[in-house]
């Protein structure tokens, strides 16, 4: 090739990166002029009752397992026992940590203090401002929550329930902890900001006399469709939906999420009593009258300790959607 020809080779590698670079700057500056698609809050004050309260209780104990991730907990322990008071923003209480550590995750994300200290937590927020964090994933000042929190899946959460829940961490004892933001690296970052859509509509409650309908509900809020649907380069696989393979990794332990379809080699091999029982019994650890064994080399990120709790009827629902489910042979490498 000619030094001349090397040259216009050159000169027309430069322009199509020059272009590329451009088209990138345009749809980054795009995407920070008109998203997230931000709403006002609405105007909402939510009455405290007593059978929003129970119902809030057993959601943000048992099912979205608000407190779970935003607590400091006990990572030697199994499970990763709740440390202190709850809600107070996520941590390893023994070594500081703050930070999700899970492979994968785009930079630090650190889940916040949601306890009703006005300092440290959510305690000026609105009623409304809550409601829209929780199912738009929209903070107060109008930013974009990173969605680990699933609130692509919350949008489905009916009115009475988020209500539920805002009652409940309205009651949560005031912990003042100052949590920093999460900083997500680009082009994360920025790609976020498309994740937050407005929900404009009154959302029912769902009808629990369907108990495939309602298991799916439940499976949706206990972020059981979020870990156990495979993600591929950023996007979850709804062709795929419940057949497991996403790695948790972290410094110490790794765990897969397994198939949970009907397939018969495999996914889910329990009958429904069995399934019920599986969860049953972590109860007398949950309960406290066993103590939670150390696992300092191995835990898992499945929220057993808490789903301890859930309700036969609740568990049995859940367990005759996912066999409503297609069977899908799982093929990726679980270690």
């Amino acid at each position: 090739m000619t030094l001349c020809r090397r040259t216009r080779v050159l000169r027309a590698l430069l322009v199509l990166a020059a272009s590329a670079l451009a088209t990138v700057a345009v749809a980054v500056a795009v995407i920070h002029g008109f998203f997230p698609r931000v709403r006002p809050a609405r105007a909402l004050r939510i009455r405290e009752t007593s059978e929003g309260l129970a119902r809030g209780r057993y959601l943000v104990e048992h099912v979205a397992v608000c407190v779970g991730c935003h607590s400091q907990r006990d990572f030697d322990r199994f499970g990763m026992p709740i440390v202190g008071r709850p809600g107070g923003g996520w941590g390893d209480r023994r070594r500081g940590g703050l930070a999700m550590e899970i492979e994968g995750l785009p930079g630090r994300i650190v889940p916040a203090n949601i306890t009703p200290d006005r300092e440290t937590g959510i305690g000026r927020w609105s009623d409304g401002e809550i409601v829209r964090a929780i199912r738009e994933g929209i903070r107060r000042d109008g930013s974009a929550i990173f969605p680990l929190m699933p609130y692509e899946d919350y949008r489905r959460m009916s009115d009475f329930d988020v209500g539920a829940i805002v009652q409940v961490l309205r009651r949560l004892e005031p912990v003042r902890r100052r949590v920093p933001r999460s900083a997500v690296r680009f082009p994360e970052s920025t790609l976020m900001r498309l994740a937050p859509r407005p929900v404009d509509r009154a959302v029912a409650e769902p009808d629990r006399g369907d108990e495939v309908r309602y298991g799916e509900y439940l499976a949706a809020l206990g972020g059981c469709i979020e870990c156990h649907t495979p993600w591929i380069q950023g996007r979850r696989h709804e062709d795929e939906l419940m057949s497991g393979g996403n790695r948790f990794r972290t410094r110490r332990w790794t765990v897969w999420a397994p198939n949970l379809t009907p397939d018969p080699e495999t996914g889910l091999r329990l009958d429904e009593d069995q399934f019920v029982e599986l969860f049953r019994q972590y109860r007398p650890v949950a309960d406290g009258r066993v103590p939670a064994r150390r696992a300092v080399r191995r835990n898992t990120v499945m929220p057993w300790l808490a789903f301890a709790g859930l309700e036969e009827r609740d568990l049995r629902a859940i367990w005759r959607w996912l066999q409503s489910l297609p069977p899908i042979r799982a093929a990726r490498t679980r270690g």
